[in-house]
């Protein structure tokens, strides 16, 4: 069951119990004001109160659907930073506020703020680096929402997020690299982030664990020739550097998922 229907229903039934509270207070207004008149008064006052509550206590729920983008461009947003509304639903669910870059194809990546809703257990999951797939309003791109159709990726183990978001997907640099189809990309930016491969995957060898992470945007065409585009933290092997934006880059992407990939250091001249 999908966070938007749960919101939904939230709002059917609130709006049912408040139209059922303005009925029994005309009831109750036009009756003798005895006993029977008590009650409808008391019914009155409990509907209304009920879905008030209902009302506005889970608005938060449409926060956590997004905004409802039916045709939105495919595109990926890498976290940023994570903050805790404070909003639980059925103290198993947490809302979380996302700050993302949003990148969408012939776009430069932009920021945006999201939220989501994740299961008690994974509330770890989310963090700095995860890539979430997005959908955006192609004509107002601060309109962006998660595309539970796609998988998330990450560095760490595969885990379900909960709240109606798919599992988190283990993406590894070496399975793309060996598995991945070869292709020609173009560097949009390149930003050092501060931290090394070990922060974000323990189980790294210790040649690899204090290479750094650096937060890599890059476009690149599949063998359809759709042009795909990629905003994600990568790591940078010692003694390899990455050329100035806008230069050519080698990539490798896996072909069951043109939409993942990572550059090829190896290639590199």
């Amino acid at each position: 069951m999908s966070i938007r229907f749960i919101a939904i229903l939230v709002r059917v039934i609130s709006l049912g119990l408040i139209v059922g509270g303005l009925v029994a207070g005309v009831l109750w207004l036009m009756s003798d004001k005895g006993l029977d008149g008590l009650g409808l008064g008391i019914t009155a006052g409990t509907l209304l109160f009920m879905g008030v509550i209902f009302f506005f206590a889970f608005g938060s729920l449409f926060q956590a659907a997004g905004p409802n983008i039916k045709n939105g461009v495919q595109g990926t947003a890498e976290v940023t930073s994570v903050q805790d509304t404070g909003t639980t639903i059925n103290d198993t669910v947490a809302l979380f506020r996302v700050q993302a870059n949003v990148t969408i194809p012939g776009v430069a990546p932009f920021p945006a703020s999201l939220v989501l809703p994740i299961g008690r257990t994974q509330w770890g999951v989310l963090q700095p680096g995860v890539v979430l797939p997005v959908l955006v309003d192609p004509n107002d791109h601060s309109k962006v929402a998660y595309d539970d159709t796609r998988s998330t990726q990450t560095a760490g183990a595969g885990m379900a997020m909960g709240g109606g978001t798919p599992p988190i997907q283990k993406r590894s640099m070496a399975d793309i690299l060996e598995r991945g189809i070869a292709a020609t990309g173009t560097l949009y930016s390149a930003t050092p982030t501060g931290l090394t491969a070990a922060h974000v995957n323990q189980g790294l060898p210790a040649d690899q664990a204090d290479d750094p992470l650096l937060q890599v945007s890059f476009g690149w065409a599949g063998a359809d020739g759709q042009q795909q585009t990629m905003n994600a933290m990568i790591r940078v092997p010692d003694g390899s550097t990455l050329p100035p934006p806008g230069s050519q880059v080698p990539v490798r992407y896996l072909p069951e998922e043109p939409s993942v990939a990572t550059i090829d250091w190896s290639a590199m001249s």
